[in-house]
Protein backbone atom coordinates (compact mmCIF):
# COMPACT_ATOMS: atom_id res chain seq x y z
CA UNK A 1 0.00 0.00 0.00
CA UNK A 2 2.91 2.48 0.78
CA UNK A 3 4.61 1.96 -2.83
CA UNK A 4 1.19 2.35 -3.83
CA UNK A 5 1.00 5.99 -2.05
CA UNK A 6 4.56 7.02 -2.84
CA UNK A 7 3.98 5.86 -7.05
CA UNK A 8 1.21 8.35 -6.64
CA UNK A 9 2.34 11.41 -4.62
CA UNK A 10 5.86 10.94 -6.83
CA UNK A 11 3.89 11.05 -10.43
CA UNK A 12 1.48 13.87 -9.38
CA UNK A 13 5.08 15.86 -8.23
CA UNK A 14 6.20 14.93 -11.61
CA UNK A 15 2.92 16.06 -13.42
CA UNK A 16 2.60 19.26 -11.55
CA UNK A 17 6.62 20.13 -12.51
CA UNK A 18 5.63 19.52 -16.36
CA UNK A 19 1.84 20.78 -16.41
CA UNK A 20 1.90 24.54 -17.89
CA UNK A 21 2.67 26.36 -15.04
CA UNK A 22 3.43 30.25 -17.01
CA UNK A 23 6.11 28.28 -19.00
CA UNK A 24 6.22 28.81 -22.79
CA UNK A 25 8.64 27.21 -24.99
CA UNK A 26 9.43 27.29 -28.98
CA UNK A 27 12.36 27.32 -30.80
CA UNK A 28 13.97 30.36 -32.02
CA UNK A 29 15.01 29.67 -35.28
CA UNK A 30 17.39 32.71 -36.16
CA UNK A 31 19.51 31.13 -33.52
CA UNK A 32 18.88 27.83 -33.45
CA UNK A 33 18.50 28.61 -29.45
CA UNK A 34 15.50 27.12 -27.23
CA UNK A 35 13.72 30.12 -25.11
CA UNK A 36 12.50 28.96 -22.18
CA UNK A 37 10.98 31.73 -19.90
CA UNK A 38 8.52 31.98 -17.33
CA UNK A 39 6.03 34.85 -16.09
CA UNK A 40 8.17 35.33 -12.99
CA UNK A 41 11.35 36.41 -14.85
CA UNK A 42 9.29 38.18 -17.34
CA UNK A 43 9.71 42.12 -17.25
CA UNK A 44 6.42 42.60 -18.55
CA UNK A 45 4.44 39.77 -16.62
CA UNK A 46 5.54 41.39 -13.41
CA UNK A 47 3.16 44.26 -14.24
CA UNK A 48 0.36 42.04 -15.72
CA UNK A 49 0.71 40.36 -18.60
CA UNK A 50 3.15 39.19 -21.72
CA UNK A 51 3.60 42.02 -24.46
CA UNK A 52 2.58 39.75 -27.23
CA UNK A 53 3.47 40.49 -30.13
CA UNK A 54 0.98 39.85 -33.59
CA UNK A 55 1.17 36.40 -35.01
CA UNK A 56 2.09 36.37 -38.35
CA UNK A 57 2.31 33.49 -41.20
CA UNK A 58 5.88 32.31 -40.02
CA UNK A 59 5.69 32.84 -36.37
CA UNK A 60 2.92 32.65 -33.16
CA UNK A 61 2.39 35.36 -30.82
CA UNK A 62 5.19 36.04 -28.75
CA UNK A 63 6.24 38.20 -25.43
CA UNK A 64 8.01 41.59 -26.77
CA UNK A 65 10.21 41.07 -23.44
CA UNK A 66 11.33 37.23 -22.71
CA UNK A 67 10.55 36.09 -26.03
CA UNK A 68 7.81 33.34 -24.79
CA UNK A 69 5.25 31.94 -27.54
CA UNK A 70 1.45 32.22 -26.48
CA UNK A 71 0.80 28.83 -28.56
CA UNK A 72 2.02 27.40 -31.64
CA UNK A 73 -0.89 28.97 -33.65
CA UNK A 74 0.46 31.10 -36.92
CA UNK A 75 -1.06 34.17 -37.91
CA UNK A 76 -2.32 35.60 -41.49
CA UNK A 77 -0.57 36.72 -44.35
CA UNK A 78 -0.22 40.52 -44.69
CA UNK A 79 -0.32 41.41 -47.97
CA UNK A 80 1.94 44.66 -49.63
CA UNK A 81 -0.06 46.47 -52.06
CA UNK A 82 0.44 45.16 -55.95
CA UNK A 83 2.17 47.24 -58.01
CA UNK A 84 2.89 47.43 -61.65
CA UNK A 85 5.96 45.51 -61.61
CA UNK A 86 4.21 42.50 -59.10
CA UNK A 87 1.02 41.55 -57.67
CA UNK A 88 0.24 41.90 -53.91
CA UNK A 89 3.29 39.83 -51.86
CA UNK A 90 3.03 38.74 -48.34
CA UNK A 91 5.78 40.56 -46.20
CA UNK A 92 6.64 37.88 -43.89
CA UNK A 93 6.89 35.01 -46.00
CA UNK A 94 6.72 36.75 -49.84
CA UNK A 95 4.41 34.51 -51.58
CA UNK A 96 2.05 36.63 -54.09
CA UNK A 97 -1.82 36.14 -53.23
CA UNK A 98 -2.10 36.27 -57.05
CA UNK A 99 -0.56 37.12 -60.60
CA UNK A 100 -2.73 40.55 -60.85
CA UNK A 101 -0.16 43.75 -60.86
CA UNK A 102 -1.12 47.19 -59.28
CA UNK A 103 -1.31 50.12 -61.27
CA UNK A 104 1.31 52.61 -61.40
CA UNK A 105 2.62 55.31 -59.16
CA UNK A 106 3.03 58.65 -60.47
CA UNK A 107 5.27 61.03 -58.66
CA UNK A 108 4.93 65.00 -58.70
CA UNK A 109 7.76 64.66 -61.70
CA UNK A 110 5.21 62.44 -63.81
CA UNK A 111 7.42 59.41 -63.68
CA UNK A 112 6.37 56.15 -62.39
CA UNK A 113 7.86 55.05 -58.65
CA UNK A 114 7.90 51.49 -59.47
CA UNK A 115 8.98 51.01 -63.19
CA UNK A 116 9.77 54.55 -64.37
CA UNK A 117 7.79 55.16 -67.41
CA UNK A 118 6.30 58.49 -67.64
CA UNK A 119 2.46 59.59 -67.53
CA UNK A 120 2.74 60.87 -71.45
CA UNK A 121 3.91 58.03 -72.24
CA UNK A 122 1.77 55.48 -70.39
CA UNK A 123 -1.56 57.86 -71.31
CA UNK A 124 -0.16 57.59 -75.04
CA UNK A 125 0.40 53.55 -74.82
CA UNK A 126 -3.11 53.17 -73.33
CA UNK A 127 -4.42 55.26 -76.69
Amino acid sequence: MKKILVMGLVAIMIMSLTACGGKNTKEDNSDNSTAATSDSICPASKHGNHNWMRATCQEPSKCEECDAYKNDELGDHYWDDATCKRPAKCIYCGIYIDDKLGTHEFLSDGECLHCGIKYEDYVNLKE
